[in-house]
């Protein structure tokens, strides 16, 4: 999760409440608590199981859709693939795909 990502989470957080949205705004804020917690226990492990990247990554892909004002859909499929991946490898390729 880039730096620029974190600071237009919360420039949008700003907008929602800004637009007296407080249902979408503690929403919004709910899911980025979230993701922020997956990503800083995930920081402390060099691998997580494809188990947990799966669910980062669908709490990240959340948040992007959601500042976006669903403009995109999205399913993630899996075989239930058993294993471990690096920490964060895979959500820099999601994050590009989303935003090229």
């Amino acid at each position: 999760m880039s730096p620029h990502f974190i600071f237009n989470i919360i420039a949008s957080f700003q907008y929602l409440i800004a637009e007296e949205t407080k249902e979408k705004a503690m929403r919004f804020l709910d899911l980025f608590s979230k993701s922020l917690r997956n990503l800083l226990d995930q920081s402390n492990s060099n691998y997580i199981t494809v188990e947990d990247e799966i669910k980062f990554l669908s709490e990240y892909i959340e948040l992007e859709k959601f500042r976006t004002e669903d403009s995109f859909d999205y399913r993630i499929q899996s075989n239930q693939i058993d294993g471990k991946t690096p920490t964060f490898i895979i959500q820099p390729f999601v994050e590009n795909a989303i935003k090229h």
